[in-house]
C-alpha cells in the first residue's frame, strides 16, 4: 500500500502495468494475486508469532486475538498515513532503544562472575571434561545393546 502511494506521487510505471507489458494481462492478474497471497501469508506469520511473543512474554493479560487486531491496527495507521509517522516511530523506537542500553550499566557493578570462573579460572577441567562428554552423547545416540 505503501509502496503503491509513492509510486503514484512519484508518476513511475506501477508493477501492474509494467507486468501487463511484459506477460500479458491474464499473466498478470495471476501473479498479482500468488504476489499479494505471498504477503498475507508472510504478514499473517509475523503478526501470529508476534502475539504468541508477546502473550508469553509480557502482555500475559491480553488474548492473542486482541494483540493480533492491535498489530494489524497499527500497520493499516502506518501504512495508510505515511512515511511521516514510521519517522515517528522510528524516532521513538530508537530513544528506548539507547534507554534498554543504558539500563545494564546500573548492573555492571552488581554482578557476579560465578558462570565465567571455568572458562577463566581453570581451563585443565574444561578440557578434561570434553571426551567425557562426548562419550556421553556418543552413548544416547547410539546405546550398546
Amino acid at each position: 500500500m505503501l509502496s503503491y502511494e509513492i509510486y503514484k506521487n512519484l508518476n513511475f510505471v506501477e508493477y501492474t502495468q509494467a507486468s501487463e507489458e511484459i506477460f500479458g494481462k491474464f499473466l498478470t492478474k495471476i501473479f498479482t494475486i500468488i504476489f499479494s497471497l505471498n504477503f498475507l501469508f508472510l504478514e499473517g506469520a509475523v503478526i501470529s508469532g508476534l502475539a504468541n511473543e508477546l502473550t508469553f512474554s509480557t502482555v500475559k493479560f491480553l488474548s492473542p486475538y486482541v494483540l493480533i487486531f492491535l498489530t494489524a491496527l497499527l500497520i493499516y495507521y502506518n501504512s495508510v498515513d505515511g512515511l511521516k509517522i514510521v519517522a515517528r516511530l522510528s524516532e521513538l523506537v530508537f530513544y528506548l532503544t539507547i534507554f534498554i542500553f543504558l539500563i545494564p550499566i546500573y548492573f555492571i557493578n552488581k554482578g557476579d562472575v560465578t558462570n565465567v570462573l571455568p572458562l577463566v579460572n581453570n581451563y585443565g577441567s574444561l578440557f578434561t571434561a570434553v571426551p567425557t562428554t562426548f562419550l556421553h552423547i556418543q552413548e544416547l545416540s547410539f546405546p550398546l545393546q
